[in-house]
């Protein structure tokens, strides 16, 4: 992955890989009150204060329920970011194609598109993918299809696998720039029958990795 000026691996060695995540409307009050006032400045020293901290890699969502312009938001961002500090590697944090294809589309370095999944089918992946493709964007996949979230190892591989075929064989990306989420509940979370959750990811994790022909 890269920025304009430099580059990082998408696999550290040591690992592992630090992806700061705090530049998140979904995940964090503060960053949902910037948002919403437009304080960009003060969004770009949340993503400073991560990197500065040793991550190799920044993840910016931005959706609002009380505004609709996701897209402009996450060009706002964009645009800060590059211009303020070298990140190396920049992942755009959506489900929207357009919002992906308008970030990317400023994003001086190569970046990665996080958002791609099977809950409807193949209407999301073949609108992300060949964004991906245009621009030497790696994805982030989640282990969901239309049943819903996999939570055997088994079925995590299934849908990693699915479309792992998907976007390489018909969409020619590169296996290395294929990376899954196969996702987890807390621990926390108390129901006995997730209580196997957090194995079945970990084996999900080892399947996918070994059988998808040198994915993440």
């Amino acid at each position: 992955m890269s920025s304009g000026m430099t580059a990082t691996p998408m696999v550290q060695n040591p690992g592992p890989t630090l992806i700061g995540e705090r530049v998140n409307s979904q995940g964090s009050r503060k960053v949902k009150r910037l948002l919403l006032a437009d304080d960009y400045d003060s969004l770009v020293q949340i993503a400073v204060d991560q990197v500065s901290s040793g991550a190799h890699m920044l993840d910016a969502c931005v959706p609002l329920t009380e505004r609709a312009d996701e897209r402009a938001q996450m060009q706002a961002v964009v645009k800060k970011l590059a211009q303020a500090i070298e990140v190396p590697g920049l992942i755009i944090d959506t489900t929207e194609p357009d919002v992906a294809e308008a970030a990317l589309a400023l994003y001086p370095g190569r970046g990665v598109i996080n958002g791609n999944n099977l809950e409807n089918g193949r209407e999301r992946i073949d609108r992300i993918l060949p964004i991906a493709k245009k621009h030497g964007a790696a994805v982030i996949s989640m282990t969901i299809d239309e049943e819903g979230m996999a939570h055997t190892r088994e079925k995590k591989f299934e849908i990693a696998k699915r479309i792992f075929d998907i976007a390489v064989d018909e969409y020619g990306l590169s296996p290395h720039d294929m990376i899954f989420d196969t996702l987890t509940f807390p621990l926390t979370t108390g129901q006995a029958e997730l209580r196997g959750d957090a194995v079945e990811t970990i084996e999900g994790i080892r399947l996918s990795s070994s059988r998808t022909c040198r994915a993440r």
